[in-house]
C-alpha cells in the first residue's frame, strides 16, 4: 500500500459526546464521525460532571469502530491516535481499576475536588495508586501506557515552572502523591502503542501509535488555524483567551498565566475571564479579548490579529498525530499545507 494513504485518528471527548475524525497524509479531512457519551450525571454542588469510567470507554470505542469501518479499505491504515479532552480526574486502585466516575471539571479545581473526595471517602482514599485525566484514562486503557501532557498538567499549577517535570513542593501543598502521578510529555510525543485490548475494543487493528494529546482547547486551537505567535485566540466554548508569544516576555501581563504551549517549544500566555460574567455568546468575552490585547500590548507584547473560531478538537488531535509520526515535517509543513476548518 503506498505511504500516501497513511490516515491519522483524532479523538475528542466533551461531557455529552466524543468526536472522531481521520486526516489524511496529504492533511485532508477523510472522516468524520461522533456519539453521544450516556449517563452522564451534573453535579452542580462542585460545579463537576461525573462520566461512569465504562461508558467513557463505550462510547470511544463505539465512535472509533464506526469511522474505521467507514473508510475505504485502501484507506484503512492508521498510524496513530492523538487524543483531546477537557480537564478533570479519575483515580485508579493498586488493579488499574476505577475507584469511581471520571469527574470533568475545571482544572484549577482539580486538586481540592481530589482532597474532598479523599476524606469523604477514607476507604477507596487508600487504595489509590494512580490518578488520570479524562483522555490519559481512555490512553491507558486502550494501550496501557501511563501519561500525560503539558497543556492539562501546567494549567492544575502543578509542574515547574518552565519544565514538564512534577514539582514536588506545589504537590505537596495540595496532598497529592507524585507516585500517583503518571509522566508529562509535549502533546505530539509518541506514549506507546494500542494493546490487544485496545484493539478489541476499538476494531482497531495492531501497531498504532498514541500521542499525548491536549485539552479539547488547546486540540481547537490547532484547528483553529496558525496560532503559534502574535495571534490572541477567544475560546467561548472553554472561555479561554490565549496569546501565542514568540518570547518568554519579562513580566506576564495583569491577568494572564504562563503555559507551555500544545506546540512544542511554545509559550502561552492565557487569561480566563469571570465565569460569573456574561454567558457564552455575549458580546462579554469580546470585551474581555479587547481588553487582553491591550494588555499585552502595554507589555510590550503585539497582537495581530483576534481571531474568533473554534476548531474542531479532533481535528487539531489527529494534526497532533501527524506530526508525531514525523510523516508530517513540522508545524510550518502543517499549516502551509493545511487550511483548518
Amino acid at each position: 500500500m503506498s505511504r500516501a494513504a497513511i490516515q491519522f485518528l483524532g479523538l475528542d471527548f466533551s461531557e455529552g459526546e466524543v468526536r472522531a475524525a481521520v486526516l489524511s497524509r496529504q492533511l485532508t479531512v477523510t472522516a468524520r464521525k461522533a456519539t453521544k457519551i450516556l449517563n452522564a450525571r451534573r453535579d452542580e454542588e462542585r460545579g463537576a460532571v461525573e462520566v461512569p469510567a465504562a461508558e467513557w470507554l463505550r462510547a470511544a470505542g463505539y465512535v472509533l469502530q464506526e469511522i474505521y469501518l467507514d473508510l475505504p479499505v485502501a484507506l484503512r491504515r492508521i498510524w496513530g491516535i492523538g487524543l483531546a479532552s477537557p480537564p478533570g480526574w479519575i483515580a485508579l486502585d493498586f488493579d488499574l481499576e476505577p475507584l469511581g466516575d471520571l469527574r470533568l471539571l475545571p482544572d484549577e479545581g482539580i486538586a481540592a475536588d481530589i482532597r474532598r473526595w479523599r476524606t469523604e471517602n477514607p476507604r477507596l482514599a487508600r487504595r489509590v495508586a494512580c490518578i488520570l485525566s479524562p483522555k490519559d484514562y481512555y490512553r491507558f486503557a486502550i494501550s496501557g501506557a501511563l501519561a500525560a501532557d503539558v497543556t492539562a498538567a501546567s494549567r492544575q499549577g502543578l509542574l515547574i515552572e518552565g519544565q514538564s517535570r512534577w514539582d514536588e513542593d506545589r504537590l505537596a501543598a495540595e496532598d497529592l502523591d507524585s507516585g500517583w502521578l503518571p509522566p508529562v510529555f509535549d502533546c505530539d510525543v509518541r506514549t506507546g502503542r494500542i494493546s490487544e485490548q485496545g484493539m478489541r475494543q476499538t476494531g482497531l487493528p495492531g501497531g498504532l501509535w498514541l500521542v499525548a494529546g491536549g485539552l479539547s482547547s488547546s486540540c481547537s486551537r490547532i484547528a483553529s488555524g496558525d496560532l503559534r505567535r502574535g495571534k490572541l485566540w477567544i475560546a467561548p466554548r472553554a472561555r479561554r483567551i490565549v496569546f501565542g508569544a514568540s518570547t518568554d516576555p519579562a513580566a506576564v501581563p495583569d491577568g494572564f498565566s504562563r503555559h507551555p504551549s500544545v506546540y512544542t517549544g511554545g509559550l502561552d500566555l492565557e487569561w480566563r475571564p469571570d465565569p460569573e460574567g456574561e454567558a457564552e455568546g455575549d458580546p462579554g468575552l469580546d470585551r474581555a479579548g479587547e481588553e487582553a490585547a491591550r494588555r499585552l500590548e502595554r507589555a510590550g507584547l503585539e497582537v495581530e490579529a483576534i481571531v474568533r473560531n473554534e476548531g474542531p478538537g479532533e481535528l487539531g488531535a489527529a494534526a497532533l498525530a501527524a506530526i508525531g509520526s514525523g510523516l508530517v515535517s513540522g508545524w510550518d509543513d502543517l499549516y502551509a499545507r493545511w487550511e483548518p476548518v
